[in-house]
């Protein structure tokens, strides 16, 4: 991959050089790290996670004159999942070590991974052996213990000591054993420092390997052979996100979350921290985040989703069968939001929405379906969020016949035209205000948003942006056709083209069940390079709409 750097320390900015060798190994070894990802879910997505921290890092040094700064926030500013967010801390304290000895030596990389060791640790609520923090502790303490005292062959030791940790990851965690597959997150760190002895020396890295049996399908085999429910989780739902906060109250918040799930990690400094949980309580974390500080660019991923790729069907069931409202007494104010993708309906429910009702783009829902929805929401007063301008009306029947027959007491139909409008006007909603100013502050936030779409069409036909033919994708901005491209990506770049003025700031692009994770987020990139905005990208997993857009 790379020349030998032939030297026994190297100056900071060949240190950021091993850093973008490390990018660029990531994209042949991505499948691989993602093939062994079976811990604390069998999401798979280790390796994508990894390359997209690190490739923020890269963004972060292209034209830095400080590099080791760069390295330190872009890995804090593009950690993804809790693998990515350790890993942002591994970097950190192999960064800060080797720009205060200006260079990278045996010292500076033993100083390096001993702080590496303890911030990974420190990051973790409950650190658990078996896993990358093993690799980083035994790779510190054979960087600490080996006598040589040229570079190459420091590093080579320690080359060697994390590969056999990494190989004995299985006897520590159990469901690495049965699966036949050793820790992806410690894979990815092995990988940084071969490429840090391949800088130095030349010599090649492994070949990717892939392993025949998917992890997950071993895992599913083991869950069924036991008994246990199929793809059954104790949390559901992946938060991450920036916070702005006072330094002196991240441990605080960071205790403060143990209480509400588990892979908790709070890190960072100097005003900015990354978050990463998860949790049964998406409301409830954030609430905590602005309590004391700014939380931004929030995602939410349903994890169920990822382990077994549920129908939105099946996801309906399930969160209909939780939600069990004939058990208790109604509650003063409840929730309705119409929607299609188990993506977007686990959103929805993670804001507390009670009534989930299926339906919206190519199959609006019906004014009886609506109504169960209501009833679902098992409260004296009730919001509906329709989310499609086809549903407004029917939603608006559905809440006269419920105060009729006295489903609620009252049912007030916020007329969203989509998701993204609900998402924004759901930030906004508090539970202890009443009826009238939750409506009013919804409204106020939800209903400014700008939403657009991006769909295939079904038919040739004539638009206002020109003709169509039958699988081309139409762009639209507001319910109104902006834009004809061949491919959906194009079609979200010419859509916000359209959408964009002076001052907006954010775009949400919410990805459907035709689209990979990869090249969502490699479109949110060209999105945000191409016009100088903030962008979350969230999977919706919707039918029919390759892409949903809103613009803040």
């Amino acid at each position: 991959m790379a020349g030998p750097m032939g030297a026994d320390v190297l100056p900071v900015s060949e240190f950021a050089r091993v850093i973008n060798l490390y990018t660029d190994a990531l994209d042949i070894y991505q499948e691989e790290i993602n093939g062994l990802n079976v811990y604390p879910v069998p999401d798979g997505d280790t390796g994508t996670n990894l390359k997209l921290t690190l490739e923020a890092v890269r963004a972060e040094l292209e034209g830095s004159d400080d590099p080791a700064r760069s390295i330190v926030r872009g890995s804090l500013m593009g950690a993804r999942g809790n693998s990515g967010v350790i890993m942002s801390q591994i970097l950190r304290g192999l960064t800060e070590a080797v720009a205060e000895a200006d260079g990278l030596g045996v010292a500076s990389l033993t100083d390096g991974l001993g702080r590496a060791r303890d911030l990974a640790y420190a990051a973790v609520m409950q650190p658990q052996e078996g896993t990358i923090l093993t690799v980083v502790r035994e790779a510190a303490e054979e960087a600490a213990a080996t006598s040589h005292d040229v570079f190459v062959e420091h590093v080579r030791a320690v080359v060697d000591r994390a590969r056999d940790s990494l190989a004995h990851t299985p006897e520590q965690l159990p469901v690495l054993k049965h699966a036949g597959v050793v820790d992806a997150g410690g894979r990815g760190l092995l990988l940084l420092l071969e490429c840090m002895l391949n800088a130095l020396d030349g010599t090649p890295l492994p070949v990717p390997q892939v392993p025949a049996r998917s992890p997950a399908e071993a895992v599913e085999g083991a869950a069924m052979a036991s008994g246990a429910h199929e793809g059954s989780l104790e949390f559901k739902f992946e938060v991450q996100f920036l916070l702005d906060t006072a330094d002196d109250r991240a441990d605080g918040y960071r205790r403060a979350l143990e209480r509400y799930g588990d892979c908790v990690l709070v890190v960072g400094g100097q005003g900015l921290y990354n978050v990463h949980i998860h949790t049964n309580e998406v409301g409830q974390v954030i609430e905590e985040a602005l309590g004391i500080g700014r939380p931004r660019q929030i995602d939410v991923t349903y994890l169920e989703g990822q382990v077994a790729e549920q129908h939105e069907a099946a996801v309906l069931a399930k969160m209909r069968g939780e939600e069990a409202p004939e058990a208790g007494p109604p509650e003063t104010l409840g929730l309705v939001a119409v929607a299609a993708g188990d993506g977007i309906l686990a959103i929805f429910g993670s804001f507390g929405v009670r009534g989930l009702v299926r339906g919206g783009q190519t199959f609006n829902p019906s004014a009886e379906e609506i109504l169960e929805g209501i009833r679902r929401a098992n409260a004296d007063e009730v919001i509906v969020l329709p989310n499609n301008r086809n549903v407004i009306a029917s939603a608006r029947t559905a809440a006269e016949i419920a105060v009729d027959e006295g489903i609620a007491k009252r049912v007030e139909v916020l007329p969203t035209e989509s998701p993204l409008q609900a998402f924004t006007a759901l930030v906004a909603f508090d539970r202890d205000s009443s009826l009238e100013e939750n409506v009013e502050a919804m409204s106020d936030e939800g209903l400014g948003t700008k939403h657009g779409e991006v769909a295939h069409a079904v038919r040739a036909a004539d638009t206002p942006a020109g003709h169509v033919d039958e699988g081309q994708c139409l762009g639209l901005s507001g319910g109104e056709v902006c834009a004809i491209t061949d491919d959906p990506q194009e079609g979200v770049l010419a859509v916000l083209e359209h959408m964009l003025a002076e001052g907006d700031e954010l775009v949400t692009l919410v990805y459907g069940a035709d689209i990979d994770e990869w090249s969502a987020h490699e479109l949110g990139k060209r999105v945000a390079e191409r016009f100088s905005v903030d962008v979350e990208v969230h999977r919706g997993g919707q039918p029919h709409y390759p892409f949903l857009i809103g613009v803040e």
